[in-house]
């Protein structure tokens, strides 16, 4: 069994990531973006989210919910809530993973990258 914190302790490790321990069968609401990842380092993780696709439905919407053995990674593909619990009868470890850069500097970045391909587009023989 790894040496992981408990809930209680929960730290950001040097690159920002997030080790955290699950007693079996507690539940861990946490906000994620788009981009952030789980790995499931110890045990066995049940993830369960709502569909982006029926946010607009409210809490009326059916959770969905994800087994991630360990070993797996997850990637999140919306943001939102996520519930993590542990699935077996032992605990769970999980290293949350948040996504590389904010959206705006990803937007800057794309926007840089499109102004660039732009300015640097081939002119046509006709024009000087």
């Amino acid at each position: 069994m790894h040496d992981l914190p408990t809930l209680s302790s929960v730290a950001p490790g040097a690159s920002g990531s997030t080790l955290l321990r699950l007693a079996p069968h507690q539940v861990h609401w946490i906000a994620l973006r788009r981009g952030a990842s789980l790995v499931a380092v110890e045990g066995t993780l049940c993830l369960t989210y709502r569909d982006v696709a029926l946010v607009s439905a409210g809490h009326v919407a059916p959770l969905l919910a994800r087994r991630i053995d360990e070993g797996e990674r997850y990637p999140i593909e919306d943001r939102g809530w996520y519930g993590l619990s542990g699935a077996g009868r032992e605990p769970a470890g999980v290293l949350i993973v948040p996504a590389a850069t904010s959206p705006l500097i990803a937007m800057a970045r794309r926007w840089i990258a499109r102004a660039s391909a732009w300015a640097l587009r081939p002119t046509r023989e006709g024009r000087a």
